[in-house]
């Protein structure tokens, strides 16, 4: 493992300047071969990639899932440094290919801090900590799920086929099925006591299938799609203990705390069509559900970085809400309603959590801008909040220790990929890293900062967007660009350095890959984008098709003033909803790319084969239903538009995708075929929404190379 190094102070200004001179021309090299010096993509992935990081509970480990894209295992680390200790050897994905996200938990923590808990493939397992010896916990046809430790740490709980079990861990090892109805579903969440479990409970998903026409008779496609969930409590006591739902309605209930003294509960209720959130205070014992808190939209709440939890104490309760244009911190007093809102001003909160004293909370927040992410502390008495970090980049993801003493969090930079590191919260600490997921050479590589610019879009509303520039760039020359439309619409692209998340570490090596071959690389945060407030949040309701779509133009437009931007030489590429979007507006603006790159896009809202159709969540937040608002769900729907496609279109599509399913992507081959249009499709078996294997990436990644080299050309710049 390369040598773990501590920075501080003298980096901080280079970084800043760094940014500020990418623009600069460089001296042209004519020697200088771009390709031979540029970043391999088998250079790339055997770099690593870290998820899923939490303290164990006595504070002498962290534990987090790390892969090299051909595997997936279970690390811990102690927070002093020192080598991280791999406790699992698999050649699986361990926590499951889906498990990209950088923040929540892997397993359940013994109490005592010796061992782990957790399910891989539908079976349970105890693995020691840190010596790693493992014990199959169970071995049965049915799955079982969401393991939780007891707080005695004598028990375990469990989900298998929807129903709660008890695992005696230390007298005769068996189970005994608590729950009989087969309606319970994860996380379970043990009392404080040790004598309830809250959990949610619903119908069975609903399976469905799909045998359209144009896909013959030999295929048929499946999906699932979950049903209202409502917040229940078991009390652990005789042999079949009653489920009491605590807030039943015919909208999502969710449990999220505990009170302290195990008497109640915080459930969240949101509203069918999104628009509505309420915090409710139940009892444990059915008796008295209250609200606390709601909130109403007339477009869309959003859920990311949505949150509520008890103070240490019980009398209070923290959340966040964006009632006020951004999203912020608040303190309610349970006993008088009292509020209090802890944070104001033009930036997001995100990851909040108690300091164990309960005198203090740390959180991140887009302060001092919406490419950064920096962690802070709050002294929730006097009101004033402090920096725990200032480098800039990402900082995310802050999981104060059990001790309260130190902070682990997620960092990047430009030059550097997500790694876990720790801080204390006096003064003087300095940050440590525990990990390093770049090999030597990636670390020795030449990383381009971005230039982060800001253009006016549909309305002149404002439209950030991050440029990197050819390698041996000369303004006086005309490059090939391409712009990327990131995923998810609610995510963000935008930062100083690679995002926090797998996706955007993925899309950040490629770009800086593509601008050392030759491209202007550029990617934007259109509205419905996160980082920017509530109003650009939800700026894309009832518009998918058509506001958004203005400001990707608008973008290019952008481009194209710049100078060096070669106007028929430009292409563009995204991954789900920026899949939907690159056939959109190839679709309906055919004039202004030459070349697009779709991959695992929506094509049709109304495409037989769930669940990315009008019934999902997703969808309903933005264009409603399709009775009440028939030409938004029209416009968004890129088939529709399809026959203005004038120029190559390649579609990538895995056969795994739960958020698009594949006959989204065979209906499209099937009207592009009955149109004589050009296109290329590859399907990558057994493949989820993201792709997680190397051997996937480095074939779409060489192959997307080749289609934009045929189309758009990277030989060499030209003089204008």
């Amino acid at each position: 493992m390369p040598q773990l190094k501590r920075r501080d102070g003298p980096f901080l200004t280079a970084i800043t300047i760094a940014g500020l001179l990418c623009l600069a021309p460089q001296s042209h090299d004519p020697s200088h071969d771009p390709e031979s010096s540029s970043l391999t993509l088998e250079s790339y992935f055997e770099g690593r990639w870290l998820s899923r990081p939490q303290w164990s509970p006595n504070g002498r480990y962290l534990s987090f899932l790390w892969t090299d894209w051909e595997s997936q295992n279970l690390y811990v680390v102690e927070p002093e440094g020192g080598e991280p200790t791999s406790l699992t050897r698999s050649t699986d994905f361990i926590g499951g290919t889906g498990s990209w996200s950088v923040d929540g938990s892997f397993g359940s923590w013994s109490p005592d801090g010796s061992s782990i808990v957790y399910s891989h493939r539908g079976d349970l397992y105890r693995v020691a900590v840190p010596a790693g010896d493992s014990i199959r916990l169970t071995d049965t046809v049915e799955a079982e799920t969401a393991p939780s430790f007891a707080p005695d740490g004598h028990r375990l709980a469990y989900l298998r086929d929807g129903n709660v079990y008890l695992l005696g861990l230390e007298d005769d090892g068996q189970s005994r099925r608590v729950t009989a109805d087969g309606r319970g579903r994860g996380p379970l969440r043990w009392s404080p006591d040790g004598e309830k479990i809250a959990f949610g409970i619903s119908d069975p998903a609903a399976v469905s299938w799909a045998r359209p026409p144009y896909s013959g008779p030999l295929l048929a496609f499946r999906w699932s799609r979950r049903v209202t969930t409502d917040a229940a409590v078991v009390q652990l006591d005789g042999d079949h203990p009653p489920v009491r739902i605590l807030a039943g309605s015919t909208h999502q209930e969710r449990v999220l705390d505990w009170s302290p003294d195990s008497d109640a509960v915080l459930v969240e209720r949101q509203s069918r069509d999104t628009k509505s959130r309420t915090l409710l205070l139940a009892d444990a014992d059915g008796a008295k559900t209250e609200s606390l808190y709601a909130q109403v939209d007339d477009k869309y709440i959003t859920p990311k970085d949505r949150m509520a939890e008890f103070s240490p104490d019980g009398r209070s309760v923290l959340f966040t809400s964006d009632e006020d244009g951004w999203n912020h911190l608040y303190l309610q007093t349970i006993d008088d309603g009292h509020r209090r809102q802890l944070t104001s001003g033009a930036f997001e909160v995100s990851y909040p959590e108690w300091t164990p004293d309960g005198k203090r909370v740390v959180f991140v927040a887009t302060d001092p801008g919406p490419e950064q992410r920096q962690i802070f502390l709050l002294d929730v008495e006097r009101g004033e909040r402090r920096p725990l970090t200032d480098h800039p980049g990402t900082n995310t993801y802050a999981l104060p220790s059990p001790d309260g003493r130190h902070v682990a969090y997620i960092r990047s930079d430009y030059a550097h990929f997500p790694d876990l590191w720790v801080i204390g919260l006096d003064r003087e600490s300095r940050p440590e890293q525990l990990t390093s997921s770049m090999t030597a050479e990636l670390q020795q590589h030449d990383w381009q900062p971005p230039k982060i610019i800001t253009y006016p879009g549909k309305g002149d509303l404002p439209i950030a967007g991050q440029l990197f520039l050819p390698s041996e760039f000369d303004p006086r020359q005309e490059y090939p660009g391409i712009v990327h439309l990131h995923g998810a619409a609610i995510d963000q692209a935008v930062f100083l350095g690679p995002g926090p998340n797998k996706t955007h570490v993925t899309w950040w090596a490629w770009h800086q890959r593509l601008a050392d071959l030759g491209y202007v690389v550029f990617s934007m945060d259109y509205r419905g984008s996160y980082g920017y407030g509530r109003d650009f949040r939800t700026a894309d309701y009832l518009a998918l098709g058509d506001d958004p779509i203005v400001d990707v133009v608008r973008g290019v437009d952008y481009l194209k003033k710049l100078g060096y931007v070669d106007e028929q030489r430009l292409g563009v590429y995204g991954l789900s909803t920026g899949g939907r979007m690159v056939m959109t507006v190839l679709f309906k603006h055919p004039d202004v790319f030459q070349a697009g790159i779709n991959i695992a896009g929506g094509f049709d809202y109304f495409v037989e084969g769930g669940p990315w159709d009008v019934r999902n969540s997703w969808v309903q937040n933005r264009l409603g239903t399709p009775t009440e608002n028939p030409e938004a769900f029209f416009s968004a729907s890129a088939i529709n538009f399809i026959d203005g496609l004038s120029v190559p279109l390649f579609t990538l599509q895995g056969t795994a995708d739960t958020a698009v399913n594949l006959t989204n992507s065979i209906k499209l081959v099937d009207e592009l075929l009955k149109r004589g249009k050009r296109f290329e499709f590859e399907i990558y078996p057994g493949e989820n929404h993201f792709f997680a294997r190397q051997r996937s990436w480095l074939d779409a990644f060489d192959k997307m190379e080749r289609f934009f080299d045929e189309h758009l050309g990277h030989d060499a710049a030209r003089s204008r």
